[in-house]
């Protein structure tokens, strides 16, 4: 009996480091997965070197692409794309906030996950003729 009950705190102590050491390995729900961030990188600087036309509207970038506009906009905790003001396809989650700074032949993006990390990136599109904005 006591040799199964020193058998049961020896099990119970491992147990409860395993979790412990488990929780430090699994990624936090309120912060932005690397991973997603690099597809969404790469995702808009394809939309941006595609588009013929760039502005920042209302906290939103904006993207002619021939007849149509693509819009990059915060949606509650999520940075959503849309085109020509329809649909929801969901770029990035666990977002509290993001910032598009147009600079002349380029857009500044500031994204700030839920636990305040900020990731940031500069866009250019590529430039023919005389340049284009």
């Amino acid at each position: 009996m006591l040799f199964s009950l020193v058998i049961l705190c020896f099990i119970a102590s491992f147990a409860l480091q395993m979790f412990t050491m488990a929780q430090k390995w699994l990624p936090d729900a309120r912060s932005l997965n690397p991973l997603e961030w690099e597809v969404f990188l790469n995702q808009t600087k394809k939309e941006v070197r595609r588009s013929n036309s760039m502005n920042v509207v209302n906290n939103t970038l904006q993207l002619g692409h021939g007849s149509d506009i693509i819009t990059i906009e915060k949606y509650q905790d999520k940075l959503r794309r849309r085109l020509n003001g329809t649909g929801h396809d969901p770029m990035l989650q666990n977002i509290a906030a993001v910032k598009f700074i147009e600079h002349t032949s380029a857009v500044e993006i500031l994204v700030t996950d839920k636990k305040g990390k900020v990731y940031q990136c500069t866009l250019r599109p590529y430039m023919s003729g005389g340049g284009r904005r």
